[in-house]
């Protein structure tokens, strides 16, 4: 016999994507990891014009502790963090000065502290997780000093605190159920 269309079964609706909200509220964490940084000292000579200058390269480590704010919407996060770290990025050179051929000059550059307030957005690849960009703020406590080899006392010293910026990304996985990443 013939069929008609009353007779066809029914397509169960597609069930909606279900999207947790397991990356919003605050948080708190502590960190750890490595530095690739660049220390440059400028010596200037009463004032005028750079007297020597040296750019140190190395790496160190560091530790620290952060606090932050999401907010989700569907697959979008978006929110606040600040960070304070210790680091040991420090460098001392020896050489001859710029300024003269006989005269042997030390220079030495330290940072101890870094602080960083930025603002943070991302994707979710998966529900659990992040890919993210970030940027903001940077703060550092630095230590300069430039002297004359075999003079103990620094003819010049600079312990101050820095301004800057810092960008960067990253990826952010959920590992546990009590929200541990």
């Amino acid at each position: 016999g013939m069929a008609s269309a009353a007779d066809m079964p029914l397509k169960a609706p597609r069930a909606p994507v279900v999207v947790t909200q397991i990356w919003a509220g605050p948080y708190i964490g502590i960190n750890g990891g490595a530095v690739w940084h660049q220390l440059k000292t400028d010596t200037l000579r009463d004032g005028v014009g750079a007297y020597d200058t040296a750019k140190f390269t190395g790496t160190s480590g560091t530790v620290g502790a952060q606090i932050g704010y999401n907010w989700q919407s569907q697959n979008f996060v978006y929110g606040l963090e600040a960070d304070a770290n210790w680091l040991n990025a420090s460098k001392t050179e020896q050489r001859d000065a710029t300024f003269s051929p006989f005269s042997v000059v030390r220079h030495a550059a330290k940072m101890d502290w870094l602080a960083t307030f930025r603002a943070r957005a991302g994707f979710l690849l998966a529900p659990r997780t992040l890919v993210y960009a970030t940027g903001g703020l940077a703060v550092a406590g630095v230590d300069n000093e430039w002297r004359f080899v075999g003079n103990p006392t620094p003819e010049v010293r600079q312990n101050d605190t820095r301004v800057g910026w810092t960008a960067g990304g990253g990826i952010e996985q959920f590992i546990s159920n009590p929200h541990v990443t």
